[in-house]
């Protein structure tokens, strides 16, 4: 199953974040995607098996496109 959604969600967030929305739009879409895709595969025990390391690494990398998600959203305000 395909969706678009995401594509129109983009769209409408890229002239919601005013001039810079193309430069930082696509960056939130992706970095979004990738963590919405690894929690999902957490959620369905994808990460059961995985060395102690790994996991560690994939809750940093979460952390960092959070946290790098949340900076670009709060720089729009100031």
């Amino acid at each position: 199953m395909n969706s678009n959604g995401d594509f129109y969600a983009y769209g409408y967030g890229a002239v919601v974040l005013g001039d810079l929305g193309l430069v930082v739009g696509w960056p939130l879409l992706v970095s979004l995607s990738i963590v919405i895709g690894n929690l999902w595969g957490i959620f369905r025990g994808e990460w059961t098996g995985a060395p102690q390391k790994a996991r560690k690494t994939l809750n940093l990398g979460i952390l960092v496109l959070i946290g790098a998600v949340l900076i670009i959203a709060a720089s729009n305000h100031f």
